[in-house]
């Protein structure tokens, strides 16, 4: 029986479909060549470049500035660190000179004096430790700036009488105060006319 379902005969239909030969389709025309995309501009990408380049550079320079602003402009008019500390530090003695002269408690003229003097150094880069005692912020102050060093001493010791003890300060302490910021002026003014090489 399995002889006879492999063998079957064909159908009129079937025996035609497999006697004719398969009809070839006609081939399809040759489409066009695909379309060149559109070429850029010849400097373009070299336009795009110097631009980036630009943009690049600019942002280095804005960069530079931001950082060493302040060195390079001290460059430019030709002044050094200490002398620039030098000129704050004139300007905030003749300051702390005026507060004295003018305030009447010598306590509290000798406390913003000093505190003064303090602030100026700090933002020149002369900040003090914690650690550190008046009399060792001075000494440092000294070695930097070249000042006298028996008047400077003389108030850093006012101030510690002025902030840290319940002695009494009067009018000669405050005296005392205002001829070694005096001496202090001096010695800066004379600095700053000296021409440095």
């Amino acid at each position: 029986m399995t002889a006879y379902l492999r063998w079957q005969p064909l159908d009129a239909e079937q025996g035609q479909q497999q006697a004719t030969p398969p009809t070839r389709m006609a081939p399809l025309p040759q489409a066009a060549p695909p379309e060149k995309p559109a070429a850029a501009a010849p400097g373009f990408a070299w336009t795009l470049f110097v631009l980036a380049t630009l943009v690049g550079l600019c942002m280095l320079v804005g960069g530079a500035w931001l950082l060493f602003g302040d060195r390079i402009e001290r460059w430019w008019y030709g002044l050094t660190y200490v002398e620039e500390a030098r000129r704050a530090l004139l300007n905030a003695v003749e300051i702390g000179l005026d507060d004295l002269l003018r305030e009447p408690d010598p306590r509290r003229a000798v406390i913003v004096c000093y505190r003064r003097l303090e602030q100026v150094l700090e933002q020149h880069g002369l900040p003090r430790a914690p650690w550190q005692t008046p009399v060792e912020y001075v000494h440092v102050a000294l070695q930097r700036f070249r000042l006298p060093a028996a008047r400077l001493r003389g108030l850093t010791t006012l101030f510690e009488l002025a902030k840290f003890s319940a002695h009494t300060l009067g009018e000669r302490e405050k005296q005392t105060a205002v001829e070694a910021l005096r001496t202090v002026k001096t010695t800066l003014e004379e600095v700053n006319r000296v021409p440095t090489t």
